[in-house]
């Protein structure tokens, strides 16, 4: 009896040659793609097993360039099916096998399987985005990002996993969604968060929800924005009384290096206006460098929060983090960033002890042409480091096809 083509596939994906695992993928998809035409779907059971031989096809590869590139066609594969059931089946699969086999990676694979959930993570967004941000489709998603990884009870050992999801979660809807997602759907996605300080089973899923989901939320705020940004100038100023010298006083750098400062500058403005393009991550899969801010009512916000936790089954504990978290977002609402009290008085300590005067106009100005600066100058490394990538994978594209000749 011949075994299931799933099964097939799975040993062609988990072969030791480079040009075996490429070739498995692609007939993979192609199958995929036609065995999922009209309402033809797959059972749980297939798709794992397809999945299975994903996971071991990723472990198997080396080199960063030949994973970020696996990564990519492995989440890509997403596009591929012909209908929306065995379209959630692949995702729902994908946190059911992760979540299982991540006990089994030692410290050197773990951070290539990071690569690939963060990128897995992203395109299940661009999923919705390429439905126009379907409700049904976006309660579908929460749906299995709340039972299949942040609350699922079958994860006994991959609290890593769920941990890893959790800390890129706002991050990826934001570079996603940006500016046009809507306050319905980030409420429909922040849905599992809620359930899981709701539950509560375990403190790190608490505390990495409340930090990385609902205090990213209020970071990306203007306020908090602008909080950061001074906070930033006011750790450089602190860091040493002879930096801040060097920082404030322009002139002396002038005088005595023969740097002309404004001659940088427009230097670098020049460069800066001939950027076609927001700077890309050619590393992180051409997304920007510059993480988009989500555009959300913080009031109904807060009120969420309030909702969820005023429910008669909530938790003490749990009801103590939700008002909290409402009462912050309340804050919000108002432009008062809610987590600068602490920093503040540090800061505050600091900047006694150092003793060091300090003209905050004037510094911030100064401060402000660095940045731009590093900023002019991070976009032109991009721009080199993605032609670079490109020249790279151009070669590794034509050395493979010598090798897949040569083997005819």
């Amino acid at each position: 009896m011949a075994p299931p083509p799933e099964v097939v596939f799975a040993k062609k994906l988990a072969g030791a040659e480079k040009y075996e695992r490429d070739q498995g993928v692609r007939r993979l998809t192609k199958w995929l793609k036609i065995r999922s035409m009209g309402d033809n779907s797959f059972t749980d059971e297939e798709m794992l097993r397809v999945w299975k031989g994903l996971f071991y096809c990723y472990w198997m590869s080396d080199k960063m360039l030949i994973q970020e590139e696996l990564a990519e066609n492995i989440s890509n594969i997403i596009d591929v099916f012909g209908n929306k059931k065995a379209t959630l089946s692949y995702i729902k699969c994908f946190m059911i096998t992760m979540g299982r086999e991540w006990y089994g990676l030692d410290k050197w694979r773990k951070d290539k399987y990071l690569q690939l959930i963060r990128r897995f993570v992203r395109k299940i967004f661009k999923y919705n985005k390429a439905k126009n941000w379907d409700k049904n489709i976006a309660r579908d998603l929460a749906k299995h990002f709340r039972t299949k990884c942040f609350t699922s009870s079958n994860i006994a050992n991959g609290i890593g996993f769920q941990l890893q999801v959790i800390d890129v979660y706002m991050e990826e809807l934001a570079k996603v969604g940006g500016e046009e997602v809507s306050q319905e759907i980030i409420e429909i996605y922040l849905e599992p968060a809620f359930k899981v300080i709701w539950k509560g089973q375990d403190f790190r899923l608490v505390e990495a929800a409340k930090v990385r989901i609902f205090e990213y939320l209020m970071r990306q705020s203007d306020c908090g924005i602008r909080f950061e940004a001074e906070k930033e100038a006011r750790h450089i100023i602190n860091h040493s009384k002879e930096k801040v010298v060097d920082i404030i006083k322009e002139e002396d750098l002038e005088k005595d290096e023969g740097i002309d400062l404004d001659v940088c500058d427009k230097m670098e403005t020049d460069n800066f206006v001939n950027v076609e393009s927001p700077a890309e991550d050619p590393r992180g899969g051409n997304v920007s460098v510059e993480i988009p801010q989500l555009q959300l009512d913080y009031n109904r916000l807060a009120d969420k929060c309030f909702e969820h936790g005023s429910g008669i089954k909530t938790s003490e504990s749990a009801r103590t983090i939700l008002y909290t978290l409402s009462k912050q977002f309340k804050d919000v609402a108002n432009d008062e960033f809610p987590l600068s009290g602490e920093l503040d008085e540090e800061m505050k300590a600091r900047l006694e002890a150092a003793k060091i005067p300090i003209d905050t106009d004037e510094s911030a100005k100064k401060l402000l042409k660095i940045k731009m600066r590093v900023e002019a100058n991070l976009k032109k490394e991009n721009a080199e480091a993605k032609k670079i990538f490109k020249e790279r994978m151009k070669k590794e594209r034509e050395a493979q096809k010598e090798k897949e000749c040569s083997n005819l």
